[in-house]
């Protein structure tokens, strides 16, 4: 298989950034979307390092599968109505806020922001592991490996000569 180094590492890169995104966003949602976030976060690692070390075909569907599911699930959370309500803030209460030594909640502040981030690294994600798998496909066949095509005709008997090709 084609080494593809620099996919490979933009790729990880950006698996990394899924991770650090979905711990940035443990704090919303309920304590199954909070699990299922923390699970995303630990699960980017080791596909990242997969990524990172070798042109694995699988680590390129994994790649492509889980981005795949995270854009139906961000397209999904994100046309519910909102995960986490603004704090109700009355008047005064941020001065007070502030010489308490709190402020305004920035994750509360950035959780659209995030999401955004979140979906769009999901997409690159996905358009890296379809140019990584197309690159490896086309690679197979240069190389001489037997097409689709070529494979049935031997599964049902049939012989290839260099001619038919």
């Amino acid at each position: 298989m084609e080494d593809n180094l620099l996919l490979r590492r933009t790729a990880a890169g950006a698996v990394v950034v899924s991770g650090v995104l979905h711990l940035a966003m443990l704090g919303h949602g309920g304590a199954l979307l909070r699990v299922g976030t923390a699970a995303m976060a630990v699960l980017c690692l080791p596909c990242a390092g997969r990524l990172w070390r070798s042109d694995s075909r699988r680590a390129w569907v994994l790649l492509a599968a889980m981005g795949t599911c995270m854009l139906a699930a961000h397209g999904w959370l994100m046309s519910r109505a909102p995960l986490v309500s603004a704090p109700v803030r009355e008047p005064g209460s941020e001065a007070v806020a502030h010489a308490h030594g709190g402020g305004p909640d920035l994750l509360v502040d950035l959780h659209e922001p995030l999401m955004l981030i979140a979906t769009c690294t999901a997409g690159l994600e996905v358009v890296l592991a379809g140019a990584a798998l197309l690159m490896t496909q086309r690679g197979r066949r240069s190389a001489g490996a037997p097409s689709v095509h070529e494979r049935r005709r031997c599964l049902h008997g049939q012989t290839t000569s260099v001619s038919d090709r």
